[in-house]
């Protein structure tokens, strides 16, 4: 069974070193991991229509200019679809640690659905190519269409002490949800959330993602401002890959 995750060449710390617990930790599982970067996205014939359409939302939606990071946030999603893998497969943030879920395992498999494991946020999901590429046509098309929607949700939640620096995808999801727009604009199977369960389910994967480092630094009375979490979230990638 095929794992994929995105890597994009934003200059991060560390970024290679988590690649490698990330493989390690997914192949000791029995899966076949493939990471894929930026070239395997902008060669795909879908890429200047939805990096053109998704500056153009974000612009619209957040009154500043699509980062890098922004954009490879969308740009993943074509990168997988770029594999032209008929079967289902696994895709994940390569911050996401497999504990039990199994290769031979169907259940986190919907017909011509995709499935995200985390509830709205997309750190970890099954499809295949047709579909990813269906979802990134989805990206670009309703970004375009409900960006003055998004934008007046945004600003409220700012007025109301929200932080809000950027719209990626799980903003997307996020906004979609809160305007009551999800189900009606997409065709996905509904939501699942098992990560960090406490009995043994066969979805039990742990996803260090900068929030989960960020809230154990607090815990642990670490400097969050004087000291990069890069490091840490590698040491809680490897004591959840030893679990």
């Amino acid at each position: 069974m095929k794992i994929l995750t995105y890597l994009s060449n934003l200059g991060w710390e560390n970024q290679k070193e988590m690649i490698k617990v990330w493989e390690s930790n997914w192949k000791e599982k029995g899966f076949d991991p493939i990471i894929l970067t930026d070239s395997d996205a902008d060669t795909h014939p879908y890429y200047q229509t939805l990096k053109r359409n998704m500056e153009f939302s974000h612009f619209r939606i957040m009154k500043k200019d699509l980062s890098a990071y922004g954009f490879s946030c969308w740009a993943r999603w074509l990168a997988y679809a770029s594999q032209d893998i008929k079967e289902h497969f696994y895709v994940s943030d390569y911050d996401v640690i497999n504990e039990t879920i199994k290769p031979d395992s169907k259940m986190n498999f919907v017909d011509n659905k995709i499935v995200f494991l985390e509830g709205l946020c997309p750190s970890i999901s099954t499809g295949n190519s047709d579909m990813y590429l269906k979802l990134c046509k989805s990206f670009s098309n309703i970004c375009k269409e409900q960006s003055p929607v998004f934008s007046k949700s945004i600003i409220k939640l700012k007025r109301d002490g929200v932080k809000y620096p950027h719209f990626h995808d799980q903003n997307f999801f996020m906004e979609l949800n809160r305007n009551h727009l999800l189900q009606k604009k997409l065709s996905f199977c509904e939501f699942r959330h098992f990560r960090m369960q406490e009995d043994k389910t066969i979805n039990k994967f742990h996803h260090i993602s900068h929030r989960a480092t960020h809230e154990y630094m607090l815990k642990e009375g670490i400097d969050n401002n004087n000291d990069p979490d890069s490091r840490y979230r590698i040491m809680l990638m490897k004591k959840a890959a030893a679990l």
